[in-house]
């Protein structure tokens, strides 16, 4: 029931509404794919899938590819929604996008 209200609220966000081709999803395994489900069935695409593990990089989810955080280096700024929740992750992750030049909340969007 949270996962689909976070949907909801986020669907109805102007900053997503922007920027609506041009999301990433910070985290590939099944729990962040259950998270975001329900945002996606709202008709939100993918440009990729980002996660830290060599096992799942290089692999596809739902045809979209599964990339290295490097990868946001070499793309004009997407919109990074992270649904990471892993204790500590959240601050990594966002000392990496800073160190990329993202912006919190203009940029990215912690909503795991």
């Amino acid at each position: 029931a949270f996962d689909r209200l976070r949907a909801e609220y986020l669907a109805r966000s102007p900053l997503l509404r922007q920027r609506r081709g041009e999301l990433v999803i910070w985290g590939a395994g099944r729990k962040t794919r259950k998270r975001c489900a329900h945002l996606l069935a709202r008709g939100y695409e993918v440009q990729a899938w980002v996660d830290i593990d060599p096992k799942k990089i290089g692999n596809r989810l739902r045809g979209v590819p599964v990339v290295a955080p490097d990868w946001l280096r070499r793309q004009p700024r997407p919109l990074v929604l992270c649904y990471v929740s892993n204790h500590g992750a959240r601050d990594l992750i966002a000392r990496d996008l800073h160190a990329m030049g993202y912006r919190r909340s203009s940029d990215y969007l912690m909503v795991g």
